[in-house]
């Protein structure tokens, strides 16, 4: 017969009196340890992970912004021949507001370009994630070859190898065509290549040491033009908003019902993978930082 242990939790415990509650413990968890272990195996296993589509998606709409904001205003910048003291305060002035201008737009363009394309690797692999059919996934060769494939045979293969696909991938569309241009356009930008001839700010000649400029100007003026024309902001701006219509061209090919569903849990920051049925819903409230919970899954 196990001996009943009761103590007032304040009461000062004697070293008989602690051994004889860590004794009683483990005793208690012993015999319910089988129980416990059947309650575990009947619940569902879910893994909260961290969205990287949605982190990126809110790196790239702030790159969108800054931008947009900052796409206008630029003008030719060239020191006044006659020049008074409040000409060329006020031409300093101006080239202070271009030079910043400059700076925000340079570093959000090269940005945005680099991270457009990631965007969309990022936003069609959660898409597998979520729609992979069962028979591709449970086949390790096939499924391994189906996240490696080439970009666009990722995409035309969704509709075969994910579930819900209504409509397969329209390879024809304007949409795909200007996905396909950014896509394609990646690799100069990711490896950093360097086009001289193309991206040359201005032509030098040489006497020796003694550089001759074909054309007059100022350096700084100079400069600001070739980033200008280096950073192309109306085509980084075109690029993002055309990767950003196919991406929700793609979910409008899915089943109505399920499309809704698709587009709340690419949203969440924080959504939950069942391990054992290899099923994707909704986070749990803990980590979303709020009081909603769903059990709503793909």
């Amino acid at each position: 017969m196990s001996r009943e242990i009761h103590f007032v939790v304040s009461a000062k415990l004697t070293d008989e009196n602690w051994r004889d509650l860590i004794l009683g413990i483990k005793a208690d968890y012993k015999r319910v340890a089988k129980q416990k272990s059947e309650t575990f195996k009947s619940l569902e296993k879910w893994v909260i992970f961290p969205n990287r589509f949605t982190e990126i998606a809110e790196i790239c709409a702030d790159l969108h912004a800054a931008i947009v904001d900052n796409i206008g205003g630029f003008r030719s910048c060239k020191t006044p021949s006659r020049t008074t003291k409040r000409k060329l305060r006020d031409h300093y002035a101006g080239l202070r507001r271009l030079i910043r201008r400059a700076s925000i737009l340079h570093r959000s363009c090269l940005q945005l370009s680099l991270l457009t394309p990631v965007f969309a690797e990022a936003f069609i692999n959660m898409i597998v994630l979520m729609l992979c059919k069962p028979e591709i996934r449970s086949n390790k060769r096939q499924f391994d070859s189906f996240i490696r494939s080439q970009i666009d045979t990722k995409v035309f293969d969704l509709a075969y190898k994910c579930r819900g696909f209504v409509h397969p991938i329209n390879q024809h569309a304007e949409s795909y065509k200007n996905f396909k241009r950014v896509m394609d356009k990646r690799n100069h930008s990711i490896h950093g290549n360097c086009n001289p001839e193309r991206e040359q700010i201005e032509l030098v000649y040489f006497e020796g040491k003694r550089p001759l400029f074909k054309e007059a100007g100022d350096h700084i003026g100079k400069r600001l033009e070739a980033m200008e024309r280096q950073d192309e902001p109306d085509v980084v701006i075109k690029d993002y908003e055309g990767t950003q219509e196919f991406l929700a061209d793609i979910v409008t090919r899915l089943e109505p019902g399920l499309a809704k569903l698709v587009r709340k849990i690419i949203e969440d920051p924080y959504p939950g993978y069942d391990v054992g049925r290899n099923k994707m819903g909704l986070g749990t409230s803990r980590t979303r930082g709020d009081d909603q919970s769903s059990r709503a899954e793909v």
